[in-house]
């Protein structure tokens, strides 16, 4: 596991970042520290990213896990 910290963009997509400063620059608000695996700016999900948006989709149709469900509600 690793340590990151998880916001909302803009564009209302989740992202997570080693460092809290880059998520306070580009958050449309709240920031959450996280304790799971993340790349590239995401959350990964059997090593690969999961780009997913505030309606609960995800952009190649795969399932969104319920903890990171859980995370967007909180942010």
């Amino acid at each position: 596991m690793a340590t990151g910290f998880a916001y909302i963009d803009m564009r209302s997509v989740l992202h997570v970042v080693s460092e809290e400063e880059t998520a306070r620059k580009y958050s449309r608000g709240r920031i959450a520290e996280v304790d799971f695996e993340f790349g590239g700016g995401y959350p990964l999900l059997d090593g690969e990213p999961l780009i997913v948006s505030t309606d609960g989709t995800e952009k190649y149709g795969r399932e969104v896990p319920q903890y990171i469900l859980d995370l967007m509600d909180d942010l």
